[in-house]
């Protein structure tokens, strides 16, 4: 098995701040893989199939059950989402009063942010203006953040990136490990199917604007009306020296 090669400097990056930021990296032992997970892209379905299925709170049980990957030798993987359908479901899901069961987990600290009344609904445009004027993107909240930061995209390269408009392909990628689909959404927005039409010329451009990195990266069609989607992408696996130090390091404390 391989192990992480360590340098003899020490690290400049506090351990707990990498924790952090590495919460949603999801090692299973039982499948041996690792789940880069991302917000608003079928990440309750995939912890609820790894879990084998949970009746509970899928997030919390995976944190207790998962942890960060002690080696390198495994798959590591993730999944993206057209930027347009992505932005929308957060935005029907959790921007606004009365739509989280805990608005103090998404709705409220995006108030405080961002300058919004907690009682008040903003429009689209309002919620895509405030994401653009932020001046630190990166450390928003990973529900409405870019993809990229999510999946440590400066980081890691994942064997197997999958796409959410291509389910079936990570559906039969995941038999492969051993895991099979147990589907975990009670936050259906239908956006995934009606954003072409729910989106109009105004939101497109913000979207565009603010996500345009996602789209560049990950080869999504920056227009709206297309219907084609990037295919799944097997490639070679690679994580920085910096994250194998921090992986190493936290498995050893843990």
């Amino acid at each position: 098995m391989e192990s992480f090669p360590l340098p003899q400097t020490k690290i400049k990056m506090p351990i707990n701040q990498f924790h952090n930021s590495q919460k949603n990296i999801l090692y299973s032992p039982e499948h041996k893989i690792t789940f880069i997970s991302n917000p608003k892209v079928a990440c309750s379905t995939i912890k609820n199939s790894m879990l084998g299925g949970f009746d509970g709170n899928v997030h919390s049980e995976a944190e207790k059950r998962f942890g960060l990957p002690p080696n390198l030798d495994h798959d590591f993987f993730c999944i993206t989402r057209n930027p347009f359908s992505r932005a929308l479901s957060c935005f029907k899901n959790k921007i606004g009063p009365n739509k989280e069961i805990n608005p103090s987990a998404v709705w409220h600290p995006f108030c405080k942010r961002f300058g919004f009344e907690k009682d008040k609904q903003p429009t689209f445009c309002d919620f895509l203006r405030a994401l653009l004027n932020d001046p630190n993107p990166e450390t928003m909240d990973m529900h409405y953040r870019c993809q990229h930061f999510n999946l440590h995209h400066s980081d890691i390269t994942p064997r197997y990136t999958a796409r959410i408009e291509h389910f079936n392909d990570l559906a039969h990628y995941l038999r492969s490990h051993n895991i099979w689909i147990k589907e975990k959404n009670a936050h259906k927005t239908g956006a995934l199917i009606s954003y072409i039409n729910d989106i109009n010329k105004q939101e497109e451009k913000l979207i565009r604007r603010f996500y345009m990195q996602d789209f560049i990266i990950y080869g999504y069609d920056e227009k709206l009306k297309t219907k084609k989607y990037p295919e799944p992408l097997f490639q070679e696996q690679k994580v920085s020296l910096r994250y194998r130090e921090s992986f190493s390091n936290l498995n050893k404390i843990n």
